[in-house]
């Protein structure tokens, strides 16, 4: 009799104590050494009086985040938002630069060759930076469509006829009482 309660009819019992695998230790040392990149960049900001060192510290930490996002979302979980994420994150790094650089450009003072200034490079800037995200955002939509199209596709071409046909689903087991409880 004691070890017919020992199988568990749902699969084999919970890892209580056991050492975690290769993978969710690979997962836990890149998120902690991440974490603490951030703080240590964190606290060296609070000592930077430049603002251009500033931006590229920022940089840093957020390509160093979408890249631990990237390895998690590749290795450990293998979700599509995470890695969305990431990759947005990346886009908004290279917008960040491309702003960044082109902000520098346009603050240079009239020379022989733009005797107007170069505040028209932050239009270019703009346009370019537009572009890049609405790529980021066209490709995340078509990796969607890509694997959600076939399951929708599916569903659709059901015939209405052959939908009719299928039995009605199951009821519950207390609603089933309650409606022989009720004709009491």
């Amino acid at each position: 009799r004691m070890g017919e309660d020992d199988a568990s009819p749902t699969g084999p019992p919970a890892r209580i104590g056991a050492l975690p695998t290769t993978v969710e230790w690979l997962a836990g040392a890149g998120w902690m050494a991440a974490c603490g990149c951030v703080v240590l960049v964190s606290v060296g900001i609070l000592y930077v009086e430049d603002v251009l060192t500033l931006f590229w510290l920022g940089t840093l930490v957020n390509v160093v985040l979408s890249i631990v996002k990237m390895a998690l979302a590749q290795v450990a979980t293998h979700q599509k938002a995470l890695m969305a994420d990431a990759v947005h994150g990346l886009g908004d790094t290279v917008a960040e630069v491309i702003t960044a650089l082109a902000y520098t450009e346009a603050a240079k003072p009239p020379d022989r060759e733009h005797p107007w200034g170069h505040g028209k490079i932050e239009s270019v800037g703009a346009v370019l930076v537009t572009c890049i995200l609405l790529y980021i955002a066209a490709s995340m939509g078509w990796d969607s469509i890509s694997v959600m199209g076939p399951v929708v596709l599916r569903h659709c071409r059901r015939q209405p006829a052959a939908v009719a046909e299928q039995e009605p689903p199951a009821r519950p087991a207390e609603h089933a009482e309650e409606v022989k409880g009720g004709g009491e």
